[in-house]
């Protein structure tokens, strides 16, 4: 080492060393206090951010999980629902001409009822004869709480701007506590949990280990539910965001066709809709604009997204859903994927521990908190 250093350029080589190897120990040490410090904040972040929304979670966790079995909830409550004769659309027609509402349902297998609501958001079930099997009013059972309570935390279009900022907050959590999680070195040993009783010595290390590794687990299906449900509040950002990506036009299709003279009855409406998309099923209707909603076979929309409106006396405007824009139909999918009406028994079965497993991050995050705040005190 000695003659090394003797040599002509030795001590320019050595400081040179010696530069490099503080170099890599200055930038290790700023790479160790950097992650440190952001997983200090994160964990901060994480912690109360979870606090505020834990409520709103399980709430959520408990309304979202419920309403996946709706139909078989509604039929189990009101028994004279459980028709064995589905009400063909015809007969549904003949009904709409016969009542006054908002907008009503046509029958299909799942929902085997003709169904009208309200202004108010009151609900009139018929059978295939245009007798009345049933009126709920609005919140005036625990199943319309769960949707109300579900949609817009029951205060109506007031609700939207809280869900808007819940939903927001809730990315950050999932983030940060993902970030508080992420193993350095990958191992199994990240999604152990020491199980044990509520009440001993270990139960808290249990708390932390289980909302530690269900979250991980949970987290793609978490995503999935939260942001498919982000849709119903920002559909328009969605919306123009994917046109942005697929670099294609805001405006959505419609073709105008010319007829002698609009239709005046619904039945009369489904006879023209048959011929303008023959392969369309007819799923709801504006009792006060007269327009007609379809659902064709390629789309995964329960209620479908093509249309039938009757601006003038002497034309129609058809809007089909197959023919719009590629962001417009990526959307279209959200609502379809966050109540499971597609994907069968395996989407169905994911977002129902999706629920459960959200349910238990509410509870064991603030449970897991209470504890670590009595032993400080303490």
């Amino acid at each position: 080492m000695l003659l090394h250093l003797l040599r002509p350029n030795g001590r320019q080589r050595f400081s040179q060393l010696c530069w490099a190897w503080t170099r890599c120990q200055c930038e290790l040490a700023i790479r160790v206090v950097t992650r440190s410090l952001g997983r200090s904040l994160s964990a901060t972040i994480h912690r109360w951010l979870g606090l505020l929304l834990a409520l709103w979670l399980a709430l959520m966790a408990v309304t979202g999980g419920a309403l996946l079995f709706k139909t078989s909830l509604l039929q189990w409550q009101y028994p004279q629902l459980q028709l064995a004769e589905v009400p063909t659309v015809e007969q549904a027609a003949k009904v709409f001409d016969q009542q006054s509402g908002s907008y009503a349902y046509f029958p299909d297998a799942a929902r085997p009822w003709i169904e009208i609501v309200s202004a108010e958001g009151n609900y009139r079930y018929f059978d295939a004869n245009g007798r009345l099997l049933l009126t709920r009013e609005h919140l005036g059972d625990w199943l319309d709480w769960l949707v109300q309570l579900h949609y817009h935390l029951a205060l109506g279009d007031n609700g939207d701007l809280p869900m808007q900022a819940f939903s927001l907050l809730t990315l950050v959590l999932l983030l940060t506590g993902l970030i508080r999680w992420w193993p350095r070195r990958w191992s199994l040993r990240h999604f152990a949990i020491r199980w044990s009783k509520p009440g001993s010595r270990l139960w808290r290390a249990t708390l932390w280990q289980s909302h530690r590794t269900f979250g991980a687990l949970a987290l793609p299906g978490i995503l999935l539910a939260l942001v498919t449900g982000m849709g119903f509040f920002f559909s328009s950002t969605f919306i123009s965001g994917l046109q942005v990506v697929f670099s294609e036009t805001s405006e959505p299709y419609i073709e105008t066709v010319s007829v002698t003279r609009v239709p005046q009855t619904w039945q009369q409406k489904l006879g023209l809709a048959a011929e303008l998309l023959p392969s369309a099923k007819p799923r709801l209707a504006s009792l006060t604009r007269g327009d007609l909603r379809l659902k064709l076979p390629q789309e995964w929309h329960p209620n479908g997204r093509s249309y039938l409106r009757f601006p003038t006396t002497h034309s129609v405007q058809l809007q089909n859903a197959l023919k719009q824009d590629r962001g417009y139909q990526i959307f279209q999918t959200f609502y379809p994927l966050h109540i499971a009406s597609v994907g069968g028994g395996a989407l169905l079965t994911l977002l129902v521990v999706t629920a459960l497993a959200l349910l238990y991050l509410a509870v064991s995050g603030v449970w897991f908190w209470w504890l670590c705040r009595r032993s400080r005190a303490s």
